[in-house]
């Protein structure tokens, strides 16, 4: 019995740790290279190419990517929209904000814009602010996401097998998904679930949310001289406990106060039901996506 249990020591235990240690490796690489790299290098690849310069952008993270529709709203408006909105708003303010440089071209092709949508889902993220606009490490930052030395996996051992014996249960390519044309989310190719919990009432303090909405619409304004900048609190499926309607009012009053009236801030209401949803609480699915564009249209026109 002594010579078993020296061999699980010597032998079993570390197989077990350098198998643990692969199995991280994996997931961070998937996580951190392949699904976000495909987002980039195709909402790229489709604004290098595009043939008609846009005269609209929506931006933020993946509430935006999934649930405006940069097509609706360029019938909307009569204008050319494109949803250059990324997974985690680009991970770094930093790098996101590079990346909207890189797009916005020549001085003459800035010009060309003149509406701007911006739409984070920090103001429900309490504490992830800080970490995005001053990153220790760049690939530490994202909504739910473990550091990249951390010892939690980004998913289960269990949903990867799951996912592996039925690929439309949540794979890169739901997670990350191929864009349309207008770099909206093709819901044609993208599977959903409306079986989706509502989301904690959880809210940013209210001096973090203003800091930096302002500091990105400054970014947007300077960058994009002619272009109406709009800062948009996004719809989310939640919990009310009655503290978001109040919540907001003192969000738009402190908007009011700092800012003033050169750039508007917008806040959209929840959304009403999980079937508006793809598979998480700030995604809409196309319903969901249509329902919160045209909404957000009629706020941008009030």
């Amino acid at each position: 019995m002594a010579n078993v249990n020296r061999a699980i020591r010597l032998l079993l235990i570390p197989l077990l740790i350098v198998g643990y240690i692969g199995y991280l490796a994996l997931d961070r690489w998937q996580t951190d290279h392949n699904g976000v790299a495909q987002s980039f290098v195709a909402k790229l690849t489709d604004l290098q190419f595009a043939k008609t310069p846009f005269t609209g952008l929506i931006l933020g993270g993946s509430n935006a990517y999934y649930s405006l529709s940069a097509e609706l709203m360029s019938n909307l408006t009569n204008g050319n929209f494109y949803n250059f909105a990324l997974s985690n708003e680009g991970f770094t303010l930093a790098g996101y904000q590079d990346e909207i440089t890189r797009i916005a071209g020549d001085p003459a092709r800035r010009d060309r814009v003149l509406t701007v949508i911006y739409s984070s889902v920090m103001p429900f993220r309490p504490g992830s602010i800080d970490p995005y606009t001053n990153p220790l490490n760049p690939a530490d930052v994202g909504s739910g996401k473990p550091k990249f030395w951390s010892i939690e996996p980004t998913e289960s051992l269990i949903q990867v097998i799951r996912r592996f014996f039925s690929p439309a249960d949540g794979g890169l390519d739901t997670q990350y998904p191929l864009p349309t044309t207008a770099g909206d989310v093709n819901f044609a190719t993208t599977a959903c679930t409306d079986e989706v919990p509502q989301a904690p009432p959880n809210l940013e303090a209210l001096e973090m949310v203003v800091s930096f909405y302002q500091r990105q619409a400054e970014f947007l304004s300077h960058t994009f001289p002619k272009a109406q900048i709009f800062m948009v609190v996004p719809s989310e499926f939640k919990a009310d406990d009655g503290s978001y309607d109040q919540w907001s009012k003192r969000l738009t009053t402190l908007w009011h106060d700092r800012v003033g009236s050169k750039y508007r801030l917008l806040i959209q209401p929840p959304f009403p039901v999980a079937a508006y949803l793809c598979s998480q609480s700030h995604h809409a699915n196309a319903l969901g996506r249509a329902w919160r564009t045209i909404d957000l249209w009629g706020r941008m026109n009030l």
